[in-house]
């Protein structure tokens, strides 16, 4: 019998310090005390300065090449004795990286391999180095043969490397010393992540090439291979969101769902690096909702019993029933209402705004957010 006790008790001490930590909810033995969204005191929001995204001068870009030739002055390489006898290394596919290394007079040379698999690129690189005559050059790669010829694409350090075109296939960049000096670190930073296309404006180009975003002539906006919206229609095909909460228990449950959908953007932000509760990214964008984008509200509760009880309410924390299209009285004293695009995923990842009941009733801490 006591053994028996003990084991009830302990259910049910870890039942209720469950229930205890759902947010926005309370359960108690024998009844039950939910909260919904319009009992709230809606708590004020840190919400980011409106930042709109500046484009920055595209001088570095205007003149980039579609196309690569062939450097017929270079000698072709075969894949295979090189990498028994010199570094190599593979980046991803469509690579976002940096790789550093070292040459030296027994090492002379490193490979780095990679592939464009989906579309044309526009190809960033460069190259870091104390050493001046250091070279990195893009070769195109046949699997079949195992031989890589040069291009006409290259950069000594500190250049930036561009060719808005690179076509699907493989290729690889070779680093070697132009004066047969060596001993210095290198490191080589790449971005291959974007599609080739006429760019009007650029929003942010990284330092070490890591985020690239830009706008292209008929207004589609990418950041780093993600499409994100569109300037002209200012909506895109990936900006929805959702998110599900559900605590469920013996004889009942609780669900929360939020969504937003038909978005309307009337700006994005520069990128930030984004962390909270429930999401986070080190390459990310804050969209900045205009009326007309619609959200929704879905509460229900369930517990059975002698007495079942089920409750279900649309409304949300403004009073309001959903699903709606946001208006003028959900900007009112300067209230925003942020989406947050991943562009690592190119998929929105949280809702920060008074109509998410998180973040409404400081249930859960307001993100950390910092610029680029």
């Amino acid at each position: 019998m006591f053994k028996k006790s003990k084991i009830f008790i302990l259910a049910t001490l870890a039942f209720l310090c469950i229930s205890i930590s759902l947010p926005v909810s309370a359960m108690e033995m024998g009844s039950y005390n939910t909260v919904y969204a319009t009992d709230i005191n809606v708590v004020d929001l840190d919400i980011p300065d409106y930042n709109e995204s500046k484009t920055e001068d595209t001088n570095d870009i205007n003149n980039t090449p579609t196309t690569y030739s062939i450097d017929e002055a270079k000698e072709v390489l075969n894949v295979l004795p090189q990498l028994r006898s010199r570094s190599a290394y593979l980046f991803e596919d469509n690579p976002n990286a940096s790789a550093s290394g070292t040459l030296t007079e027994s090492n002379d040379m490193d490979l780095y391999f990679f592939s464009v698999t989906d579309t044309s690129k526009f190809l960033l690189a460069q190259l870091t180095s104390g050493n001046a005559d250091y070279v990195a050059q893009l070769y195109v790669v046949d699997s079949e043969t195992g031989d890589a010829t040069a291009t006409n694409i290259y950069g000594f350090a500190g250049d930036l490397i561009q060719l808005n075109g690179l076509p699907v296939g493989e290729y690889a960049f070779v680093i070697f010393s132009n004066s047969a000096t060596y001993g210095q670190d290198y490191v080589l930073d790449i971005n291959a992540t974007n599609p080739a296309a006429n760019i009007t404006s650029v929003y942010y180009l990284a330092s070490d090439l890591s985020i690239f975003m830009y706008e292209t002539e008929t207004g589609d906006v990418y950041g780093n291979g993600s499409l994100i919206y569109n300037t002209s229609t200012n909506t895109g095909s990936n900006l929805t969101w959702q998110r599900v909460d559900e605590f469920s228990w013996g004889s009942g449950y609780e669900q929360r769902t939020h969504s937003v959908f038909n978005v309307k953007i009337k700006a994005m932000s520069s990128p930030v690096s984004y962390s909270s509760a429930k999401a986070s990214s080190d390459c990310a964008v804050l969209l900045y909702c205009d009326e007309g984008t619609a959200f929704s509200y879905l509460h229900t509760y369930y517990q059975s019993g002698v007495d079942p009880v089920y409750e279900s309410t649309t409304v949300d924390t403004t009073d309001r029933t959903t699903p709606r299209e946001l208006d003028e009285l959900d900007f009112v004293e300067g209230n925003e209402h942020i989406l947050v695009y991943d562009m690592n995923t190119g998929s929105v990842i949280d809702f920060y705004s008074t109509l998410n009941i998180y973040y409404a009733g400081g249930y859960e801490a307001q993100p950390t957010i910092a610029f680029y």
